[in-house]
Order: C-alpha cells, then structure tokens, then sequence
C-alpha cells in the first residue's frame, strides 16, 4: 500500500514542484548535494532562495533555503533555522509550492494537510463487527465518519447454520440514526439471545484506515500507509492543492488555479472511490462582489 512518503512525493510531482537530492556533509546548518552543483558562467546564488527543505532523517525537519544561501560551485544549500544534522547518504526534499510539514507561524498548507484531505474524500471497503446483544440499539461513537446511509453498505448476522457464511440481516429493518445525540444503529427485530457478532460492510474516507487499522489522526509518519492507489489519489491530491493555491495572498506564486482546480475536480467525479456527499454546496458571492464563493472542493459554476 501506498505510504504518507509515496502520495507526498507524487502529488509534488504532478504539480513539478519537487526535487529529491542525495545528501553529502549535512551540519545544522547547511547541506551539499552534488546534483545541485552548477558550473555555468554566473550561475545565481538565489536560485533556491525561500525554498522549502524537508529532511526526513534522523528525525522530520522542515527548514527554509536561506537568501543567497546555494552555493553553485558545490552544490551547498544554506538553511535556517538550523536542525539536528541529518544523516549523510540519506534524502533531502525541495519544494516551492508547499513545505511537506506544517509550519509555526507560516500560512502556508503543508502536503501532509492536502495528502489527509483527498485521503477524507476517498472511500474504502471495510468490514466492523459488533457484538449481539438483544437490545434494538447499537452505538457507533467510536466511528464518528459512520455519519450517512451512503456509508452503511449492508449488516450481516451469523449463520442460522453452524459454520456458514454470515447472512443478509436485512429483514430486522435496520437503520443508521444520525440526527441526535448518540449516533446508533437501530433494529426493528432485535435478537432474542446475545451471542456472535454482527458484520457492518461499511465504506470509510480512506484517511481513518492507517496502517490497516482505526485512525483518528490520518498518516502522520512517512511509513505510514493507506489503501488508495496513487492513481485514484492523485486527482483529488490535486484538487487541494488548487483549492489552497486559490486561497492564497496576493504575490504568492501565481496561476490559474480555478482552471486547474476545475479539470482537477472533472477527473475526481470520474472515480468511483470519490465520495461526493463530502462536497459542501456553493454558497452566494459576498454582495457586490462580483466573485462567486468557493468553498472547500465545491465549483461554484
């Protein structure tokens, strides 16, 4: 399965803003790399200038290209603030458009961010069980995403046969209750005994599946994996990525975005792990705005 790493480095490819560089005499404060050796007459000293540099070892760091801090003559980046020396042989990432973890006192969205967003917009197949009892209630506080009926796919229960398969529990009228209080699965037909399990075929946003198991937090570390393939990803990856550059101050590297959010966005629906119902609806333009209001991955065409 596709690890935080993989969808991080392949969503900054799409958007060609990464570059992956082997690492020669780190210290805290500088690092060579000999692939960003420029021997051209006048190579530029601020070509990496307020580039962000992501060091995964010994221990995740997120620092900043200094001003005139690349050294062309020997491929030296000079970075701040300064970090526990990273390990010689290992990575070093650069990018532009976002750091790959979040940031004290910056505005920007890290990838990280935009990998658990498009992860929370993909659905996966899972299976949960619950123990029987004879009460016509179950609580499901402890899957806060189990929210909607599109989510809840079937029940099963045990097998009237010994030894079989689980069978349909459609005829006890089951019903997800979302509207009140204590979210439950409700049963027109409770079980006169409390024995076994039922069985929720279940379609869960991809980010609360980590590592094979519940997660409230997404990927965090870059081993961790998730069950979305980079090709169903990478679409909706995209997708935030738009919608945070659109979002942006003015004289930050500047496109257009809307477009590309909008193909972006055409892909997505073409998928069928897409889950539609996250989409919030387009909300009014301010009065005399003349700007229609975008909210989080909605198209306000």
């Amino acid at each position: 399965m596709p690890t935080l790493r993989d969808y991080r480095r392949a969503l900054a490819r799409a958007l060609d803003d990464l570059g992956v560089y082997t690492l020669t005499s780190p210290t805290a404060s500088t690092l060579i790399c000999t692939l960003l050796v420029n021997a051209s007459p006048g190579a530029s000293t601020h070509r990496y200038d307020g580039r962000w540099l992501y060091l995964a070892a010994p221990i995740p760091q997120q620092r900043v290209v200094t001003t005139g801090g690349y050294n062309p003559g020997d491929g030296t980046l000079t970075f701040a603030p300064t970090a526990t020396p990273a390990t010689a042989g290992t990575e070093v990432e650069l990018t532009g458009l976002f750091p790959s973890l979040s940031v004290a006192l910056s505005e920007d969205t890290d990838y990280r961010t935009l990998v658990n967003r498009a992860l929370a917009a993909l659905l996966v197949h899972d299976r949960l069980t619950v123990a029987i009892t004879t009460a016509d209630s179950y609580p499901i506080a402890a899957y806060p995403w189990l929210d909607r009926m599109e989510r809840l796919v079937g029940v099963l229960e045990p097998s009237p046969v010994s030894g079989r398969r689980p069978v349909d529990a459609g005829w006890r009228g089951w019903r997800l209750v979302v509207d009140g209080p204590t979210p439950r699965l409700e049963v027109n037909a409770p079980f006169a005994t409390a024995s076994g399990d039922l069985t929720l075929d279940v379609l869960r946003p991809a980010n609360t599946l980590v590592n094979g198991t519940d997660s409230t937090t997404g990927l965090v570390d870059d081993t961790d994996t998730a069950v979305p393939a980079i090709e169903e990803f990478l679409p909706v990856g995209l997708m935030e990525a738009y919608q945070a550059l659109m979002s942006r101050t003015p004289g930050r590297p500047n496109s257009n975005w809307h477009q590309k959010w909008a193909e972006a966005r055409e892909m997505a629906h073409r998928l069928r792990a897409y889950d539609r119902t996250s989409e919030i609806e387009a909300t009014a333009p301010p009065a005399g705005s003349g700007q229609a209001v975008l909210p989080p991955s909605v198209d306000a065409a």
